[in-house]
């Protein structure tokens, strides 16, 4: 009941440690007037609790890229990708040789 008082409309205007008389007064007033519906809702166990499932995280794809660069070079890197989209995006640069992907099956380009 004191929470429901206390963190209800009830003392809402309460900002700091001492409460004024007037915002006292007009809570009081408002807790006297409907208190009893207030307490008969919070002890009522017919209410739907809503209860949300945590979303999964998406592992993130792990690639091993390997490029070609200027005059030659060979050049791999390995970076993580939030979804296998933006992974596919990447290898779709230019001048990519090889690709690898960590924990899925092994993809050769060109």
């Amino acid at each position: 009941m004191t929470q429901i008082y206390h963190k209800g409309k009830y003392r809402s205007g309460e900002w700091c440690k001492h409460l004024r008389p007037y915002l006292k007064r007009l809570g009081n007033k408002r807790w006297r007037k409907d208190a009893a519906v207030d307490i008969e809702d919070e002890l009522d166990e017919d209410r739907l609790v809503v209860v949300r499932e945590k979303r999964k995280k998406n592992k993130p794809v792990k690639v091993k890229i390997t490029r070609t660069s200027f005059g030659g070079f060979t050049s791999s890197y390995t970076e993580k990708y939030g979804t296998l989209k933006a992974a596919e995006q990447a290898i779709k640069r230019h001048k990519v040789t090889g690709v690898f992907f960590y924990d899925k099956e092994i993809k050769r380009i060109k």
